[in-house]
């Protein structure tokens, strides 16, 4: 089974990394959304997930780290930031990506459901093609649903992750305002002929009440 949106396949008690081939890489999907996100995904990775699937070690090993854990981790945001930018990157960004998406299983799950992709717990079969399901608007239709109720740069990050995967996406998602407001110009009043205008002063704007009796 794959983790969907995920470039990890589970064979057993086994876990094997495959990386996807795109026209923008993974760790492309990384640098993109830029560092101020970075530091936010490594303190959401849970390290009891990592446990559970036995990705702990590893990690701790991919990482250059002595010690795993959460002040480990957050503390090493910054190096682990400038080795995405080295041309290597590819296990690097596969292994953290398989962390921070194992770390969110139900933020997937539930992205999945509403996408209406078939899976099971947040997997689908290894040759399972959900390209279909990603309609016109997925993306933004997903962050507007759910970037209140799960951590948003890992939403960000998994949006753009499957995008990438399932979609072949050239470039990353990045959401629009959610119910914007309008802006509202100026009032104004007649000057002269009545073909320029002028802003109304705060003082000569009508006044209004309302009863709410």
């Amino acid at each position: 089974m794959r983790l969907v949106g995920g470039a990890t396949e589970f064979r057993g008690t086994c876990h094997a990394v495959s990386a996807t081939i795109a026209v923008m890489q993974l760790f492309d999907i990384f640098l993109r959304l830029g560092q101020d996100g970075f530091e936010p995904l490594l303190r959401s990775i849970s390290l009891g997930r990592l446990k559970t699937f036995q990705l702990f070690d590893p990690l701790k090993t991919r990482l250059h780290l002595h010690k795993l854990n959460s002040e480990t981790l957050r503390k090493s945001a910054p190096r682990q930031w400038e080795r995405l930018k080295e041309p290597d990157s590819s296990t690097l960004a596969t292994e953290l990506a398989q962390a921070i998406l194992i770390s969110h299983l139900d933020m997937i799950k539930a992205v999945l459901d509403l996408l209406g992709v078939p899976h099971e717990d947040g997997f689908f079969a290894k040759d399972s093609d959900i390209s279909s399901h990603l309609k016109d608007g997925w993306q933004q239709k997903a962050w507007d649903r759910f970037h209140s109720v799960h951590p948003p740069a890992a939403l960000l990050f998994y949006i753009n992750h499957l995008a990438w995967e399932v979609g072949k996406a050239e470039d990353v998602f990045t959401p629009g305002a959610v119910n914007a407001p309008v802006p509202v110009p100026p009032a104004t009043v007649p000057v002269g002929d009545g073909k320029k205008k002028a802003p109304v002063k705060k003082e000569d704007a009508p006044q209004m009440t309302l009863d709410l009796s």
